[in-house]
């Protein structure tokens, strides 16, 4: 878990998973979190999952706000430059979700 969670190549793929979602429904949040699920889970969310996904992208976009020093460096991770077209802190709040999805037991061991 600490792996699929802290190297840099899998904190990369979030961040690229992440401006896949965010390009894909750019006004509806729940259109992108719905996207990842289906890109990582080939299935939607639950209502629940999705209530999850939505309270933790807000918790994650308000301490991005507060701190946007640690979404910079977020986005720094890895070789690939990232998307400057999106928003730094919706950028490193959806790279979250995206590393919340990618530790889910079933993308790690059924997906």
């Amino acid at each position: 878990a600490f792996v699929l969670l802290h190297d840099p190549q899998f904190v990369e793929s979030a961040r690229k998973l992440a401006e896949r979602m965010l390009h894909h429904a750019p006004e509806s949040l729940a259109d992108q979190l719905s996207y990842g699920f289906m890109l990582c889970l080939a299935r939607p969310p639950t209502p629940a999952e999705l209530q999850v996904a939505n309270e933790s992208y807000a918790a994650d976009l308000q301490h991005f706000t507060q701190y946007p020093e640690l979404a910079k460096s977020l986005l720094q991770v890895g070789e690939s430059p990232s998307d400057t077209s999106l928003p730094t802190r919706e950028l490193a709040a959806m790279t979250n979700i995206a590393r919340l999805l990618m530790n889910l037991s079933e993308f790690v061991t059924k997906g």
